[in-house]
């Protein structure tokens, strides 16, 4: 499992509130995790924030997101947005949002779950009624399993790429954020903005440090890719197409 010692993220998997008689006690952090949960279980405003990521990533990988323009280009043709019915063959977008929602996790901690009986895990006790609270960071930053965890990558989703379609059994909240992500690179260009003089100013990446996180706020200039985008998000907007 993986413990939080001091700031530092010791070898372990899981963050262990141990229950008593049966009944898990909750800590200060579940507390606070199940306050941004929804009915589903789902953080609230998660699709927001991932999309949020999306367009810090595009303004400062902006081969990525040229790449990921020309596969929504090549799928949807000039003008178009995109539906749910083209998200098979968005391979690259997919794994766009993916990398969004590993690379800056969104909730460092997962909600709690608590365990029916007694298990173990690498030799440890979990007893019957322990409360477990996923480190995702650790897990999502893990090096053994993602070279570079800093880096953005989207192709360390390769496999996936090279299958050349969308998994089948996809989330519904993970699909509402491939079509937003498709989306605005169907319908915008994200650049960096500039200062008085010209300069370019480069975003600095820091998200917020907090359970729930997302990027702090950044400058940058964004534009339709085309005069008759503009209009097809104009009409969009106004029929209430576009959240």
């Amino acid at each position: 499992m993986w413990l939080l010692v001091r700031g530092k993220a010791l070898n372990t998997s899981l963050i262990l509130s141990l229950g008593r008689e049966g009944i898990a006690k909750l800590s200060f952090t579940s507390r606070l995790i199940e306050t941004h949960t929804d009915e589903n279980g789902d953080i609230r405003h998660e699709i927001d924030i991932a999309g949020a990521t999306a367009i810090a990533t595009s303004v400062l990988n902006p081969g990525i997101q040229k790449r990921g323009q020309r596969e929504v280009d090549r799928v949807l043709g000039k003008d178009i947005l995109p539906t749910f019915d083209d998200r098979k063959n968005l391979p690259y977008v997919d794994a766009i949002c993916k990398e969004c929602l590993r690379w800056e996790a969104i909730t460092p901690l997962g909600a709690t779950h608590n365990v029916d009986v007694d298990d173990y895990y690498n030799g440890y006790l979990i007893p019957a009624g322990t409360a477990i609270v996923p480190n995702q960071w650790a897990m999502l930053r893990d090096p053994k399993e993602y070279s570079i965890p800093e880096k953005f990558m989207p192709d360390r989703w390769r496999s996936d790429l090279e299958d050349g379609y969308v998994q089948e059994n996809y989330w519904q909240k993970t699909l509402s954020l491939l079509i937003t992500v498709a989306s605005l690179l169907a319908t915008f260009d994200f650049q960096k903005a500039t200062d008085i003089n010209g300069t370019p100013i480069t975003p600095s990446g820091e998200y917020d440090d907090s359970l729930i996180r997302g990027p702090k706020p950044f400058r940058c200039m964004i534009s339709p890719r085309s005069n008759a985008m503009s209009i097809v998000v104009r009409d969009a907007a106004d029929a209430d197409v576009i959240a």
